[in-house]
């Protein structure tokens, strides 16, 4: 029985220390999985500045919700600065970076005129 608690607090241990491999791994996965689905969306000509919103629109419902468990009193006060920032990271951050992975993905597409 000892032995069988010392197996168990070892296999634990070593799960423990492949956490985050295991999320690494995970993530290549989702990230994987999401370029295909560019990639097919694409292939049937669909509108990449669509494609680029939907996104942004789906993750944004599945972040907000998180927002108040996670960040429950830690909220800084808002500042024309702060507010400008914000901004700035949401005109150039993901929005630019999805159109032009979304057209470099389109100019590989064969079917692309």
């Amino acid at each position: 029985m000892m032995m069988l608690l010392r197996m168990l607090k070892c296999v634990a241990n070593v799960l423990n220390q492949l956490k985050p491999v295991i999320l690494m791994v995970l993530l290549q996965v989702a990230f994987i999985a999401g370029n295909i689905f560019y990639k097919f969306a694409i292939n049937d000509e669909m509108s990449v500045n669509v494609l680029t919103t939907y996104r942004l629109a789906f993750g944004a419902v599945f972040i907000v919700p998180l927002v108040p468990i996670f960040e429950r009193n830690k909220r800084p006060k808002m500042t024309w600065r702060l507010f400008f920032m914000s901004f700035l990271c949401g005109l150039f951050g993901d929005t630019l970076i999805n159109n032009v992975f979304d057209m470099e993905q389109r100019n590989k597409n064969p079917k692309a005129p």
